[in-house]
Formats: C-alpha cells, structure tokens, sequence
C-alpha cells in the first residue's frame, strides 16, 4: 500500500473541530527582525506604545538585570528561556538584501574608508561625531560570538590603529555592540576626550539603569572573560569596551527587546557627562548630503593612512 493510501483520510471522517485552537497554539512567535532603512549602518527602533511598562516595575523603577556566567552552555539562570536557539546561527558569507555586506549593490560604498581580507572599515551616516567609525565584517556574521579567529583578528588589528589615531589627537576611544535588531556584525567606534574618558564607565553603568530604551543594566565583566562565558550564540547582548580597558555587558532579556532602543550607546555619550552633544542622539537629525559624506569619508582615508594595518 503506497504512503498516499495510508495517511488518506476517510470519506466519513468529521474534521477536527478544535483545529483553529490548535493552529494558534503550535504557531511560532514572530521573530525580531532587521529593519531597513536608508541610512546604510543602523536599524530603527521598533515603535514603543504608550502603554509598554514592560521595562518598569513598582513604581516606574527599572528592572533588575543580573550578569549571569555561562556553564558548558547551560544558563544558570532560573529563568524558561527554551525559546532562545542556542544553536550556531547560519552563516554566509554573503547575505542578499544586508545593508552591511559589501557585495550587496544597496550599500552606501562612498562611506566606506578601508578594507581589510576579513573586515573594513566605514563611516556611518549621521555620525556623533567626526570620527565616528564603524569596523564591520566583510563576510556575513550576525555578532562577535559568531566570527571566526581570522575575522576577529582584523576586527582587533582595527581597533588597535583607531585607538592609536585617536591618541595622536588627544582623544581616547571607546566601541560598544549593539547584537539586538541586527543581523550583521558591527561595531561602534568613537573618540572622547581624554579629559573624560574615566567619566564613561559610570555613564554607561548610571544610564543603563535609568534611561528609557536602555536595553539592559550594563555590569563590569572580570578582566580575563570572554563574552562566549556569559552568553551564546542566539541571546541579544550589548557590549562596551571602555577607555581603560575594561569591559562591561549584559544580555538583553527576550521580552524587553521591542522597547530597546538602537540609539542608547548613542545618547550615553552624547550626553552632558562626555560628548554633550544631546541633539545628535538621533542620528536622522546628523544625516548630511551625500558629497560632504564623501568629502569626510575621504579626510578619514588620509587620516587612517597613516595608522594602516593592511
């Protein structure tokens, strides 16, 4: 008897009268998603209700994030997280439809200032500051967890160059990531003053309690971790290495992600403590036209030139 035959229903057979009920439970949830837009480097916030508390308990005091280490890949949280893929995320090297990979025509080329075998280097639109850069992978990988030891090589190679341009101009440098409402890796690079560098951690950990949109309660990771012993790969995180070399992180809890908001390492420097320069938090509001984006790009060229790895 063939397959057809056997799983073929019979002519008096009642269809189930609970199948509408059952569709609803056993459809997936909706999965976060990238969102597009016409700035080359950033995805938009996902659109906040008025009547979203998610993100506040008793009395408008913020939830309480605790920094969790992960074991042989187990989290010791107490939390049901089986919602989460703890399984590698695919990997391509190119993405169709990625604002960030390099063969995709859509991307904005004028902005970008070097490149690397497995990483380059772009300036993003709306910049919080002159040289504000991007350092991004070649290939396709969602976050850093996800690139290989080659990658994070450049990316490390990179890093080092910027740190050492920006000494040279009496700044210090500071790089965060932000893995929610992304797909492709990329990490935020911008100088501060050396007159308040030491200032940026307890911004960073001050407003990651107590701003709206921040996506996390930020906390110090020892010296010798690396972020695969407080994550894995599938948890959104927000991570920042600050100017005297220490690290802070947290992961992002799954039903604060909507009202995360894309811009909070932004407005951390932007505001009166480091950068003050609070109108530049939304970077809509720095967009330029496309020749002085080209004419700014091409003064990081001959800038960087001179601290080139490649």
């Amino acid at each position: 008897m063939s397959r057809s035959e056997l799983v073929a229903q019979p002519p008096d057979a009642t269809d189930n009268p609970y199948w509408d009920q059952l569709k609803k439970i056993i459809r997936p949830p909706p999965k976060e998603t990238e969102v597009q837009t016409e700035q080359f480097f950033y995805a938009l916030p996902a659109k906040r209700s008025g009547k979203d508390q998610s993100n506040r308990e008793d009395g408008g005091r913020r939830k309480s994030w605790k920094l969790r280490k992960f074991a042989d890949g187990t989290p010791s949280d107490d939390t049901d997280d089986k919602s989460v893929n703890t399984n590698n995320p695919p990997v391509r090297n190119t993405q169709d439809g990625c604002w960030f990979c390099l063969g995709n025509p859509q991307v904005a080329k004028h902005l970008v200032v070097t490149i690397a075998t497995q990483a380059y280097l772009a300036m993003p639109r709306g910049p919080l500051v002159k040289d504000h850069l991007l350092i991004l992978t070649v290939g396709h990988y969602q976050n850093w967890m996800a690139c290989p030891v080659s990658v994070r090589k450049d990316i490390d190679s990179y890093k080092t160059s910027l740190r050492a341009m920006y000494k040279a101009e009496g700044k210090a440098m500071v790089a965060f990531e932000r893995n929610f409402k992304t797909h492709h890796y990329q990490l935020q690079v911008i100088p501060v003053p050396f007159c308040v560098a030491a200032e940026v951690k307890k911004a960073f950990l001050t407003l990651s309690q107590t701003l709206e949109g921040s996506p996390c309660r930020l906390e110090s990771l020892p010296k010798s971790a690396a972020l695969e012993d407080f994550s894995r790969p599938g948890v959104p995180y927000f991570y920042v290495e600050l100017p005297t070399g220490e690290k802070l992180f947290n992961t992002i809890e799954k039903d604060h992600l909507a009202s995360s908001d894309i811009n909070f390492g932004r407005a951390v420097l932007a505001s009166p403590e480091i950068l003050n320069c609070p109108s530049r938090v939304n970077w809509r509001e720095c967009l330029e036209e496309e020749a002085i984006e080209t004419e700014l790009t091409t003064e990081l060229r001959k800038k960087f030139s001179k601290f080139e790895f490649t």
